[in-house]
């Protein structure tokens, strides 16, 4: 329950960014519509009054029917099939406006065709030379120098601490999240780079439209620094306790995805609100009209364009050219990128649903779960005993499940130890040898008992009785 609640806070905004991002895409304001060239009057037109509408009522619709999803999922007992809808659900959120939206775009461009809107600009691009010259940068190093340094300090202390309290996995968490805010200011570096936009004939409109966006994006990604940093902090804090609080840090991980969430909401809103200052500013003729360089509005492919980025015509930011060698290699990343996500349902159901086994044959233990994870001779065993309750332990790599528990697993002050078992069961033998500790478990307590005493009887000294 606590997980589904979990993962219903990190998603559930994402449904509201984009249906706020798609409604706004039905506007020429920023120059383009559905990702077809606009003039705003030609929005006027009652053909193009007619599709935007019938592309908002369907938006509604999406919106209503992906909301009530998220919640159902609280109730479902089984972490796997919550999982599993969750990202069943992200997949629609971010596909299924994409019909509605491709089939706007297709026709506006249409209508945009029948009325020869725009035929005179086709195949022509502007470049405002004094504005290139001008250089329009808004990243200034030093204004990352602070976050950067103070995420590289709270790295190193949580490194520090892991290393000395034998947690690696916590010290490499600490260290990628302090790595986080160095790719934040790269971020807001390569995208104060990119090339202006020319809106006007006029050098002083470009200038202060692109230095409005540049500034804005830039503003977006010191915040994200500066969030980042503080969570470093309170991560290596957490490490740094006598007591690690994975919860902390779990929680912690939410709050920083949700506030992290805010300022892209609100660079969609301000970068709204600079292209509706500067419609009465655009001349159109200026722009080119390369429509059919823009898949469905959406993908951009241009084998003439020798830029693997361009500025999107949907939502805000950059997207590749998929012409681009750039372009190819990120676009098949991105296509296995989704095929991993359905692999991973699959194989957590498998992990979920798959029964526990343990069992002793021909002087070996062996304990089993999709496959054996562990097989130890009896002949090894120092030491073997049942136990009605777990020690407090973290997990270091593997599952940690409401009925699997499995991997290696940290125990403060004590040290590691594997794990396969059932923490719902009351009973859980440990197994001692020279090199390593056990927490194994059989499907059930009866299961477990008769291994341990079949342990007894196995050469294992009746002192662990």
């Amino acid at each position: 329950m606590v997980v589904n609640f979990i993962l219903l806070i990190m998603m559930y905004p994402v449904l509201f960014v984009l249906y706020i991002v798609l409604k706004n895409e039905g506007s020429a304001g920023s120059g383009y519509c559905f990702g077809v060239r606009m003039n705003a009057e030609w929005m006027k037109d009652s053909t193009a009054v007619e599709i935007l509408a019938e592309y908002r009522r369907s938006l509604r619709r999406y919106l209503i029917i992906c909301a009530v999803i998220p919640p159902a999922a609280l109730f479902i007992p089984y972490l796997s099939i919550a999982f599993t809808i969750y990202m069943i659900w992200l997949l629609a959120v971010i596909l299924v406006p994409a019909i509605p939206f491709v089939r706007a775009n297709r026709l506006l461009r249409i209508r945009k065709k029948e009325m020869g809107w725009g035929a005179e600009n086709s195949g022509y691009t502007y470049a405002d030379l004094k504005s290139a010259e001008s250089g329009v940068r808004t990243v200034r190093a030093v204004q990352f120098v602070l976050p950067l340094s103070l995420s590289a300090a709270a790295g190193a202390w949580g490194l520090w601490e892991a290393v000395q309290a034998q947690t690696a996995a916590f010290g490499i968490l600490a260290v990628t999240f302090a790595l986080l805010t160095l790719i934040f200011y790269g971020t807001a570096v390569w995208m104060d780079r990119q090339k202006n936009d020319v809106i006007s004939q006029n050098s002083d409109v470009n200038l202060n439209y692109n230095r409005a966006k540049k500034k804005l994006w830039k503003n977006i990604w010191l915040t994200e620094a500066w969030l980042n940093t503080a969570f470093t902090a309170v991560a290596a804090g957490t490490i740094a306790a006598d007591d690690i609080q994975t919860e902390v840090i779990l929680w912690g991980s939410i709050v920083w995805s949700v506030l992290g969430i805010a300022p892209l909401f609100l660079a969609a809103k301000k970068m709204w609100d600079i292209d509706m200052c500067y419609r009465d500013l655009r001349d159109i003729a200026l722009e080119e009209d390369d429509d059919t360089h823009w898949l469905g509005g959406i993908l951009y492919y241009n084998k003439d364009d020798r830029h693997s980025m361009v500025t999107k015509r949907t939502g805000i930011g950059t997207t590749v050219n998929l012409a681009s060698p750039a372009g190819i290699g990120l676009g098949i990343v991105g296509a296995l990128g989704f095929l991993v996500i359905p692999v991973s349902c699959v194989w957590l159901i498998l992990e979920e649903f798959t029964p526990i086994r343990l069992s002793v044959q021909e002087q070996i233990i062996t304990a089993e779960h999709m496959k054996v994870e562990y097989e130890i001779p009896v002949s090894d065993v120092w030491k073997a005993e049942l136990e009605e309750e777990l020690p407090g332990w973290s997990k270091v790599s593997g599952t940690g499940m409401e009925h699997v528990e499995k991997g290696t697993f940290h125990i403060r002050n004590t040290g590691d130890c594997e794990v396969l078992l059932d923490p719902q069961n009351t009973v859980f033998l440990r197994i001692e040898t020279k090199d390593c500790v056990y927490y194994l478990s059989d499907l059930d307590d009866a299961g477990t008992r008769e291994v341990y005493e079949m342990l007894c009887g196995s050469g294992v000294p009746e002192a662990v009785r």
